[in-house]
């Protein structure tokens, strides 16, 4: 499930939750479409499918809108919690930047109920499709927030969520400050929703 691998990334950027929604009379109308051959298309502003194969990859990896009050009663969030109790969370990552808690993190998962949600793997159960997204999960999170430093007695794989940036665009790493890293560009709406904080541009703004 190649195609989930981008939720990781989603996930660890959910610690600002937006409720932004695409509205009425806006830049979408009229501007419906539908690819038959792709079997995708857009209808006000959102993709759709009328193949249901193509349908699931749109809308699995697609956030809930809003707070989640009840998250912890979801299925999934629940899953992850037998499967990945707070003792190994405070195991794999036991140096973590105190923005990163246990909470956060289910509370991040409950937005995207198809992750740890449904299995499309021949042959595996939702249990073990669920540890393949785990441990995918925080691979990246170690590639991009690691500590990366061969020098410590802690293994490399157990220094992930150490930087609350990426890893090769925070400072002194030479990505930061060029364009390889200027993820929202200088001006318009993205500087003026994600204003600069020195080291705290994105992730500062939620509790995982």
């Amino acid at each position: 499930m190649t195609w989930k691998t981008s939720t990781a990334a989603a996930v660890l950027c959910l610690f600002s939750q937006s409720n932004a929604r695409i509205t009425d009379d806006g830049l979408w109308d009229n501007n419906d479409w539908y690819n038959n051959r792709e079997k995708i298309g857009i209808n006000k502003g959102t993709p759709y499918s009328n193949d249901s194969e193509v349908l699931r990859r749109i809308t699995a990896p697609m956030a809930l809108e809003g707070s989640i009050p009840e998250y912890m009663t979801f299925d999934n969030v629940q899953r992850v919690m037998e499967l990945f109790p707070e003792d190994d969370f405070d195991f794999v990552v036991p140096e973590r930047n105190a923005l990163y808690t246990y909470e956060g993190l289910m509370r991040a998962i409950g937005k995207f109920p198809a992750f740890c949600g449904e299995s499309n793997l021949d042959g595996y159960t939702v249990d073990e499709t669920c540890k393949r997204e785990l441990a995918t999960l925080f691979a990246h999170f170690n590639q991009e927030t690691g500590q990366h430093n061969p020098g410590k007695a802690l293994p490399e794989w157990r220094q992930g969520l150490w930087h609350i940036t990426e890893w090769a665009c925070t400072s002194p790493q030479t990505g930061r400050g060029t364009s390889q890293c200027d993820y929202k560009q200088f001006g318009g709406w993205a500087e003026d929703a994600y204003p600069p904080q020195d080291d705290v541009q994105y992730f500062g703004r939620g509790p995982f």
